[in-house]
């Protein structure tokens, strides 16, 4: 039987223009092994096992800590504390805002126990997390147009990821394993906020579907390196909307690279990862099939003792390491120590190539036709009416500084 798990439902409170957004459950740390919440404003928590608590004036502080083999939550403020512990509760916590490790949370956040830890999550609006996301996917200083389409791409993707998540207490995550989110939401400088907002407002509620009119799970990466992959090619996915197309916008800009391994050090994370035998070596790495785009589909690795082992050429990424292998646009060589893959492009290639949008934005094409061009099949739709851009620009500043 699994533990009981508690949650601590920590809200904070957002003027009403806020809501008017679709929400989003984001992870934003996860396995804690302690967390603290400061607030230079009132907090009010309630909760169904005790009265409810107000702490009114001055700098409060929550802290949740591992105590006797419990979660151990202390509310400080104004020279007094309150100590109880999160088995079997749900508590409520509202302020103006919240600091944790010098960021301002400026949405309700969760805090979740679990056995291995505390999961952290935030609550925000679609529009509140595509800040956080656009000028972290996309340089702010790219044509507007290129950035448009990275608006739509990211919260189709975000759409897609709320409408199949199936975990219980997040939609997405906040790195490359979904999309990279971070709380500086306007990038280094607050300066590029109002090309963020232009972008995200011009954009409003615009999302990629296909024909049936579903969302599309639009995946999109840095280079593609002269042409685009399916995603049924890539990872078996049948989804035709990620057909493979070439790419002369990114071919301009063929980013080669290279990666040297030796044996040895090749050979302990291929056996970690599958479980090999002892005394197995690696004998030959073999490219197997190549797809449309030339990218390498499958691998034949060779083993002493005639193992052998037929894996994608996707899975050879993720087990060397994305940036290490940076695309499956390669070819393996032998070297006196062991093997280097020599190769180009920047991603796994499906969906939106983004050096290939900057490239037709700067060619005077429009969002509308980058989008067309790597999303084949699909339509640009709209949940809402295209907004007043001054009008939610003068909102978005209101609310989110």
């Amino acid at each position: 039987m699994m533990p009981a798990l508690s949650t601590i439902f920590i809200s904070l409170l957002l003027s009403p223009y806020a809501w008017c957004d679709q929400t989003i459950r984001v992870l934003l740390d996860e396995k804690i092994k302690s967390i603290e919440l400061y607030s230079q404003y009132p907090i009010q928590i309630q909760s169904p096992h005790k009265e409810n608590i107000s702490l009114n004036n001055g700098k409060s502080t929550l802290k949740i800590h591992r105590h006797q083999n419990q979660w151990q939550v202390t509310i400080a403020a104004h020279g007094k504390q309150e100590h109880f512990y999160l088995t079997g509760q749900k508590l409520r916590l509202r302020s103006t805002n919240f600091k944790w490790q010098k960021n301002r949370i400026d949405f309700p956040v969760e805090i979740v126990e679990t056995p291995s830890g505390l999961l952290f999550l935030g609550v925000m609006t679609l529009n509140r997390y595509l800040q956080g996301v656009v000028p972290h996917e996309m340089p702010v200083s790219w044509p507007l147009e290129a950035l448009k389409a990275q608006s739509i791409a990211s919260r189709t993707y975000a759409l897609w990821k709320i409408k199949t998540s199936h975990h219980m207490y997040y939609d997405i995550r906040p790195s490359v394993l979904d999309q990279v989110f971070r709380l500086d939401r306007y990038g280094a400088s607050a300066s590029v906020l109002p090309k963020v907002i232009e972008a995200l407002s011009t954009t409003e509620g615009m999302y990629l579907g296909n024909t049936q009119n579903d969302i599309i799970k639009a995946y999109f990466h840095s280079d593609c390196g002269g042409g685009t992959e399916s995603a049924t090619a890539i990872w078996g996915e049948g989804r035709r909307e990620t057909a493979s197309v070439q790419d002369r916008a990114c071919g301009k800009r063929r980013s080669n690279w290279k990666s040297a391994w030796s044996q040895t050090y090749l050979q302990r994370k291929i056996n970690t990862a599958y479980f090999l035998p002892a005394g197995v070596e690696l004998q030959d790495i073999i490219v197997r099939n190549q797809l449309q785009s030339q990218r390498v589909e499958f691998v034949d690795l060779l083993f002493s003792k005639g193992i052998f082992k037929r894996i994608r050429g996707e899975d050879l990424r993720r087990l060397l390491g994305y940036d290490k292998v940076k695309s499956t646009l390669f070819q393996i060589t032998r070297s006196a120590t062991g093997w280097v893959f020599s190769g180009r492009g920047f991603g796994h290639g499906v969906g939106m190539c983004q050096w290939g949008a900057r490239e037709m934005a700067n060619s005077g094409k429009s969002f509308r036709i980058i989008l067309a061009h790597y999303y084949p099949g699909t339509e640009v739709k709209s949940s809402q009416p295209k907004p007043d851009v001054a009008k939610t620009n003068a909102i978005s500043a209101a609310t989110t500084l």
